[in-house]
């Protein structure tokens, strides 16, 4: 392969960059690399590229030693993530991008004194299913850093484009969550019987859904579709779920604006007891059915 081939492959372009993250990090057990070519071969014609540095790394790591300082200047892998980096820079907020954590590299770290947030920034080409939903790499790649102690956040490309301010006021609540959390952990532990909702199972795939990061009306309702185990979303599962939406609503755990729902503070953060909904049967007068009956009957006489 030429140098002029090797670059258009690692060239500084966001789908390309896009497509070189995904291939890097699709492997979740481990993986094989097989190259005939020394490794500063695969360097772009300035001798610099991202395929050198994943070959130096995972040599690195097949060595035994450390790979600290392979990426030794962290920089964003798209327009989009440098966009946020400096919005939150303007507002006084410290920002790590590429971080290293559980095998996988952060988008951007935001930092504020001793908190941190792990903020996604999900480009749509990259991060989005045929259905406008996260793909499943990175939902498993999202709870893999939760259950690590990550607060992740998701900041999704079209609505940044739509607000950026509102998405950077998301990622400064996020970071001053922890103390809210701190200043009131008394109130919290002797109110802990209200700290949990109990919903039934629609209500609670709706809350899942939104904790998952999804916003949009039609999203939510896919993704709770997901979290009832069905493999559709028919009709009845639809009413159901819009259903839900509404009681939700009224008990001020949704907001919802335009298009979009977002979970209220309270439904982020509490813990859910869930039971299954009675199904109502459906009632149908009786004078009807009786009066069917006796014509039946009197036919059956007269003959």
């Amino acid at each position: 392969m030429e140098k002029s081939q090797i670059s258009a492959r690692q060239a500084e372009r966001e789908h390309i960059q896009g497509m070189l993250n995904v291939a890097f990090t699709r492997a979740r057990e481990e993986i094989h690399i097989f190259h005939t070519a020394p490794i500063g071969e695969f360097a772009m014609a300035t001798g610099v590229g991202v395929i050198r540095d994943w070959l130096e790394y995972c040599a690195a790591i097949n060595n035994g030693s450390s790979p600290t300082g392979v990426r030794s200047e962290p920089r964003a892998d798209s327009e989009f993530e440098a966009q946020v980096m400096q919005a939150l820079q303007a507002k006084g907020i410290a920002t790590l991008s590429q971080y290293p954590s559980c095998g996988y590299f952060i988008d951007i770290v935001a930092e504020s004194e001793d908190r941190r947030v792990a903020v996604e920034c999900d480009g749509e080409i990259w991060h989005l299913d045929e259905h406008g939903e996260l793909k499943l790499e990175d939902r498993y790649r999202q709870e893999v850093l939760e259950r690590a102690g990550w607060d992740v956040l998701r900041v999704p490309y079209r609505r940044w484009l739509k607000n950026p301010d509102v998405q950077i006021q998301r990622i400064l609540q996020a970071l001053a969550k922890e103390d809210e959390e701190e200043g009131h952990l008394a109130e919290e532990e002797s109110n802990s019987a209200t700290a949990t909702l109990r919903l039934s199972t629609y209500e609670a795939a709706i809350i899942h859904a939104l904790r998952s990061g999804e916003a949009q009306h039609e999203a939510v309702l896919r993704a709770a579709r997901i979290h009832l185990g069905l493999a559709r979303l028919g009709s009845h599962t639809r009413r159901a779920l819009e259903d839900a939406v509404k009681v939700l609503a009224g008990r001020k755990l949704l907001i919802i604006e335009d298009s979009e729902i977002f979970a209220s503070e309270h439904a982020r953060t509490a813990s859910i007891t869930t039971y299954r909904p009675t199904p109502v049967s459906p009632s149908f007068p009786s004078t009807p059915f009786r009066y069917r009956h006796r014509r039946r009957y009197s036919r059956y006489r007269r003959r």
